[in-house]
C-alpha cells in the first residue's frame, strides 16, 4: 500500500499593512519607543543638571562660611592666647605676694608661743609688785 503525502499549509500572520506613508507598525512603535526614550534621557538629565548645580551651590555656600568661621577662630585664638597670658601673669604675681602670707598653722603656733611669754611676763611682774608691795609695807 501506498501511502501519498498531503501537505498542509500552516496559516502565517497577515502581512504588516503600511501606513500612507509607507510605514509599517513595527517602525512607528520603534520610533516611539526612540523618541520617549530621548525625552525622558533629556528630563532626567536637565533634573539631574539642575540637582548637581544646587548642591554645588550649597558647597560653594558651605565653604563661605567655612572660611568665616575659620576666621573668627583664628581671631578667637589669638584673644584666648592673650587671655591665657593674662591668666600666667596673675597666677605669678598671686605666687609672689602667697609668700608674704604665713600659713594658718605657723600663725596659730606662733600666737601660742606669744601669749605663752606675755602670760610668763605677767607672772613675773606680779611677784615684782608683791614684792615690792610687801617691803613697802614692813618699812
Amino acid at each position: 500500500m501506498k501511502t501519498s503525502a498531503t501537505i498542509v499549509q500552516i496559516p502565517t500572520a497577515p502581512p504588516a499593512s503600511p501606513t500612507s506613508s509607507g510605514l509599517t507598525w513595527d517602525w512607528i512603535l520603534i520610533g516611539a519607543v526612540t523618541g520617549i526614550t530621548g525625552i525622558s534621557y533629556g528630563l532626567i538629565r536637565w533634573f539631574l543638571g539642575r540637582a548637581i548645580g544646587q548642591i554645588d551651590s550649597q558647597f560653594d555656600k558651605a565653604e563661605e562660611h567655612r572660611k568665616a568661621l575659620e576666621g573668627s577662630l583664628k581671631y578667637m585664638s589669638r584673644d584666648f592666647d592673650d587671655r591665657i597670658e593674662e591668666v600666667k601673669e596673675q597666677v605669678v604675681e598671686l605666687r609672689a605676694e602667697a609668700n608674704r602670707y604665713v600659713p594658718q598653722e605657723d600663725y596659730v603656733r606662733n600666737a601660742a608661743v606669744l601669749e605663752g611669754k606675755v602670760d610668763a611676763v605677767h607672772r613675773r611682774m606680779d611677784e615684782v609688785f608683791f614684792i615690792l608691795t610687801r617691803t613697802k609695807q614692813h618699812e
